[in-house]
Formats: structure tokens, sequence, C-alpha cells
């Protein structure tokens, strides 16, 4: 129940952030900006984010308490069907964006109201596995803690077995050791043949899998991207129809297809990765290289994107992808202090945190090119979709 009421109180945040950026854009696009109003409305997103921020922490901390009851088998384990959660989301984000604009190109509600709304929407679609779906999280503090707990069981037996070594190898074992060698030998050169045609199969399939994997989360990015782009790039112009409407949903729906595409192969690729093989490579804020490389393709696509409208823009988002993903990971990886559970608490509240400042950024920078005629108001406004899309990584 504590939870809903966070959920609920973070939701309210967002929607006052919305209304803050509508009232940006809607100065910015009628050219009556200034200095002063500019100022105000980033500073009220800003406090927005510190609150959200403390919020996110006591939710953080609520739902690490309920896995570790669930895992004890004191309470149920939270979170929800993740395809199901895309379906319903997308589907009634889309139609939330579809009557907006629809509102908007009968002027029924004014630019300021309809960026609002939009991008209202657009938060929620791209945060919601953050709040609603919390099992990444949570699955990564428990892989950390079994490590953690793994890690310190193979040193106290390795000591115990080093110790008591040298007392167990008597004569006896000694000279039966030749035999036996002799004996399984044979039978060592046989099952390291059919290991070795095993090992072959499984990297050919846990390649293929690694590539469909890859491919399809850049591919729902990017099916992301420019659904928030298209919600918000005609807004000035209102060129809207069933054309338009059309290309939302089929946006829409290509997000939940490669989605569901990413996690089934990520799914069936770990599972056939030995116990050794799984959770080897923690860097960064990445589990895996294969996360890597998946945010840097990702991340450089939208850079490019982004660039053709601001390249100051496009290098602040690249920063704070590598704030996110790298510095912020590495500071608490190596000058962390409370614990894994703690430390991996801190990495994901921080890297949330930056995301929604370099946003805000984006944004700021978006008012001030727009402000100057540095760009057109369709690029001003995808300048806001890739800044709402950051939230995403």
């Amino acid at each position: 129940m504590n939870n809903i009421i966070i959920v609920i109180i973070s939701i309210i945040l967002q929607l006052v952030a919305s209304y803050e950026i509508g009232d940006l854009s809607g100065n910015a696009l009628e050219y009556t900006t200034s200095r002063g109003d500019a100022f105000k409305d980033a500073f009220i997103i800003l406090i927005c984010i510190v609150f959200r921020y403390v919020l996110d922490r006591v939710l953080l901390k609520n739902c690490i308490k309920e896995r570790a009851e669930a895992e004890s088998g004191e309470g149920n384990k939270p979170g929800f069907s993740p395809i199901v959660l895309d379906i319903v989301s997308f589907v009634l984000g889309t139609i939330f964006l579809i009557l907006f604009l629809s509102l908007y190109g009968k002027e029924d509600i004014s630019v300021t109201l309809a960026v609002m709304l939009i991008s209202f929407v657009l938060m929620l679609l791209f945060e919601k596995d953050k709040y609603i779906y919390r099992d990444a999280f949570l699955d990564k503090v428990v892989e950390i803690q079994d490590d953690a707990e793994g890690e310190g069981r193979d040193i106290e037996v390795s000591a115990s077995e080093g110790e008591g070594h040298d007392i167990e190898v008597s004569a006896s074992e000694e000279e039966g050791h030749d035999i036996e060698a002799s004996d399984s030998e044979e039978k060592k050169l046989d099952s390291d043949v059919v290991d070795d045609e095993e090992e072959n199969y499984k990297k050919v399939k846990s390649g293929n899998h690694r590539i469909i994997t890859q491919t399809a989360y850049v591919f729902a990015g990017i099916a992301m991207l420019l659904l928030g782009v298209l919600s918000l790039g005609d807004v000035q112009s209102r060129h809207f129809g069933g054309l338009y409407f059309l290309l939302l949903f089929l946006f829409s729906a290509l997000s939940v297809l490669f989605r569901f595409i990413n996690r089934a192969f990520a799914a069936s690729m770990d599972e056939d990765l030995d116990d050794d093989e799984k959770g080897k490579m923690f860097f960064g804020g990445f589990k895996t290289k294969d996360e890597m490389l998946e945010c840097i393709i990702l991340s450089v696509f939208t850079a490019l994107f982004l660039s053709h409208r601001s390249v100051l823009a496009a290098f602040v988002f690249l920063l704070g992808v590598a704030a996110m993903k790298v510095v912020i990971p590495a500071i608490f990886d190596n000058w962390g202090r409370g614990g894994s559970k703690v430390v991996a608490m801190n990495k994901e509240l921080v890297a949330r945190l930056v995301a929604r400042i370099v946003s805000l950024v984006i944004i700021m920078i978006a008012v001030w090119f727009l402000s100057f005629g540095a760009v057109w108001e369709i690029e001003y406004l995808s300048m806001i979709g890739v800044a709402l899309f950051i939230m995403m990584l």
C-alpha cells in the first residue's frame, strides 16, 4: 500500500514537470520566452526531480525488503508480467496520444496543454519499467548478494580443503593413483569429444541468440524514440490524419514486439550459459558485454539523430549516458559504502537522477536555440521527444 502511494505521488510530480515543459514549449513556440520565465520553469522541474529522487529511494528500499520476504516465503514476489504490461501500457498510451493530438488539431486545447499531456504520457511510457515492473533491478540485487555469498563459501571451502589435504593423502592412495588414471583415461577421451561437440553447439546457438537479442533491443529503442518524436514533432503544423495516427500505432506495436523478442532470446541465452559464465562481468552499469554493446549502439544512433538538430544537445546526451552507465556505477563500485544492496540501489537512483537532469538540460538547450532561431519548431519539438527518451535507457 505504501508503494502505491509513493508511485501516485511520483506520477503527480511527473504531471507538474510536464506542465512546466508545456509552459516552456508554449512560450518558445510563440516566441514570448523570457529568461526569467524559462529559468523559473526549469527550477520547478528540478525541484520535482529532487523530490522524485527521494521517493525512489524509499520505494526501492521497500521493494528490496519485499523481495527478501518473497525469497524467504513470507511474502509475494512483486511485479507483473512484462509482456502484459507492455501491451496494456503502449496501447493505452498510444490511444491517449492520438486523443490529445486530435483535440489539439481541432483547437479544443492550447499548445501548452497539448505538449504537457503528450509529454506526460511519454514520461510514463519511458519510465514505467522502473516503477511497475521492478524485477530487473531486484534480480540484480539478488545476484550480487548471491555472488558475494558464493565467493565467501568458496574461500572457506578451499581453505579447509587446503588445511586437510596433506593429512588425507596416504601411501596407499599414491600407489593406486597410476592404476586409476590408466583405467579412466579412455573414458575421459570419449567424454572430452562429446563435451567439445556440445560446447561448439552451445557457442553457435548462444551467438545466434546474442545477435537477435542485441538487434531487438536496438530496434525497440528506435521504435520508442520515433514514437516520442512523432508524438511531439508535428504539433506546431497540426498535420494530423489517419496515416499519421497509423504510424503512431505502428511504432507502438513495434516497441512491444521487439521488447518481447529481446526478453525472450535474452532468457534463452541465459539458459545456455553455465553457472560459472553467468554474471561474470559487471562493467559499470552493465551486467554483460552484450548489454554494454546494445546501449552503445542505441545511444550513438540517438546522438546522431539529435546532432542534426543540435550538436551541443547530442554531446550532452552522450555525456549523460556515459555518466549514467559508466562513471557513476564505477564510482560506487570502487568507493561506495553500506554493502552490495546499498551500492546497487545508489547506482540505480543516481543514474535516474542524472538522466532526468540531462533531460532538463537538453530541453533548456532546445528552448535557447529556438529563441534565437537556430532550430525550426519541428526540430525543437523533436528535441523534447529525445530529451524524454533518455529516461528509458
